[in-house]
């Protein structure tokens, strides 16, 4: 950068920087940035899989029950205390009585 007094240039100054500095400050904030990225993913994973087995656990024990049924007989009615709503209200349709015929 040249060092002027009006039109005269007096001296010049230059101002060198180490490219170390600069690749290793880049380094850092891309490890920063896939840790971060990680642990995003991580949180998703699991946030994914707990979802999974809060639906798959009560279809697991619906099926069991649908299959004892079909044999013609409900040893293990399903738990409607778990699970989504329409979980709940299917494994509950399983131990509710049919309503009575009027004829």
């Amino acid at each position: 950068m040249p060092g002027s007094s009006g039109t005269t240039i007096r001296g010049g100054l230059r101002v060198t920087y180490p490219m170390t500095t600069v690749t290793d400050r880049e380094h850092r904030i891309w490890a920063a940035l896939t840790l971060a990225g990680a642990c995003v993913l991580a949180a998703v994973a699991l946030v994914t899989f707990t979802l999974a087995r809060w639906i798959a656990r009560p279809l697991r024990t619906l099926e069991r029950a649908t299959t004892q049924l079909a044999a013609g007989r409900l040893d293990n009615p399903p738990d409607a205390d778990s699970g989504p709503p329409e979980l709940r209200r299917l494994a509950a349709a399983f131990t509710t009585p049919p309503p009575a015929c009027s004829t």
